[in-house]
C-alpha cells in the first residue's frame, strides 16, 4: 500500500480534483485531519 497525502503545499492541484482522482481509483478512503488552535495568555 502506498502512502498518499494531500496537503496545501502544492497550489497547482485542487483538493477537489485530487479527491476525484483518488475516489475513482480506490476501494477505500481514509482521512486524517489535523487542527491546531492556540490562544495567547
Amino acid at each position: 500500500m502506498s502512502n498518499n497525502f494531500t496537503t496545501n503545499s502544492d497550489k497547482s492541484i485542487s483538493l477537489k480534483s485530487r479527491l476525484q482522482k483518488l475516489i475513482s481509483a480506490s476501494d477505500e478512503l481514509k482521512f486524517l485531519v489535523g487542527f491546531v488552535h492556540a490562544e495567547s495568555f
